[in-house]
């Protein structure tokens, strides 16, 4: 099985056990949906630092009230980086990739029958993600996800999804990211999609800087999470950044000083620029063969 088929066949492995009958939906407020979209990459060293996979997670707008909120915030960060991480190993694992790196993760909110274009992967890709919000009922909502290079399709599948629940949809971008794969994840439930009012797109990173695992960590096998947290201003620029949960200090130095050097797009609060307070795991892990030296 050549390259394509295999990745292609890994999106229908993985949509099968989460697949349920589509849904219909009319008439319904827009339904808030988290993407995640992370690259594989089987050839050594392509992806970040050794060692290292940073996952973004809570989006808190400034001046919010929830500003004093450092532990919840702490909390919640954590637990979301556990499950990427942990899902970035298994996607790892199963198909004996180098790495597995998050590139981004967006929350948007969508009509029935409307569609919207992710960002690509990368700059110099042409591969779009899209995905349709193709109905929802009190259980379950139902979406297509597809890629595209210029008018190819690459993938093209429907998926339905329970409320609470996530699932993963595969695809390929040639030699630089050959494995895409998109992690889609509804509302807890239909009642807290409903009571949403206004939304935050998450500010987008276009300039990143990873950290450089620290060699006196690695001699004492410190491995774990850091979480940082950074204001992004309406600029895109990074400024008083701090670790919410610290590991280690050179690694947690290592983590803040790779941070400080990133750029984004600013965060959207209904169409507008706004300041954020953004989190982000960062996962500092030794191979095993580090281990046992």
């Amino acid at each position: 099985m050549n390259r394509t088929a295999t990745a292609l066949a890994l999106a229908v492995l993985l949509i099968a056990a989460l697949a349920l009958p589509a849904a219909a939906s009319d008439g319904k407020p827009g339904l808030p949906t988290l993407f995640t979209l992370l690259t594989g990459s089987p050839e050594p060293g392509a992806g970040g630092a050794d060692g290292v996979l940073l996952v973004p997670g809570t989006v808190i707008p400034v001046g919010s009230g929830l500003d004093a909120g450092a532990g919840r915030s702490a909390e919640i960060a954590l637990a979301q980086g556990q499950v990427i991480t942990g899902l970035a190993d298994k996607l790892r694992d199963t198909l004996r990739l180098a790495s597995v790196e998050v590139q981004y993760r967006s929350d948007r909110a969508l009509s029935v029958d409307e569609s919207v274009e992710l960002p690509t992967v990368t700059r110099g890709s042409n591969v779009l993600p899209t995905v349709t919000l193709l109905g929802y009922n009190d259980e379950l909502a139902t979406y297509r996800v597809t890629f595209t290079d210029g008018y190819r399709t690459l993938a093209d599948t429907s998926v339905s999804i329970p409320f609470g629940r996530r699932s993963v949809v595969g695809g390929l971008d040639g030699e630089e990211a050959p494995y895409l794969f998109l992690v889609l994840e509804p509302p807890a439930s239909k009642e807290a999609a409903e009571t949403e009012t206004s939304r935050v797109t998450p500010p987008r990173v276009v300039e990143k800087a990873y950290p450089k695992y620290p060699e006196d960590a690695k001699k004492d096998k410190v491995e774990g999470v850091v979480i940082v947290q950074a204001v992004i201003g309406e600029d895109g620029t990074v400024s008083r950044v701090r670790a919410l949960k610290r590991l280690h200090p050179s690694v947690d130095e290592a983590a803040l000083e790779a941070i400080r050097q990133w750029r984004f797009e600013p965060a959207l609060l209904d169409g507008e620029p706004v300041a954020v307070h953004y989190n982000l795991t960062v996962n500092f892990r030794l191979d095993s063969e580090k281990k046992d030296s």
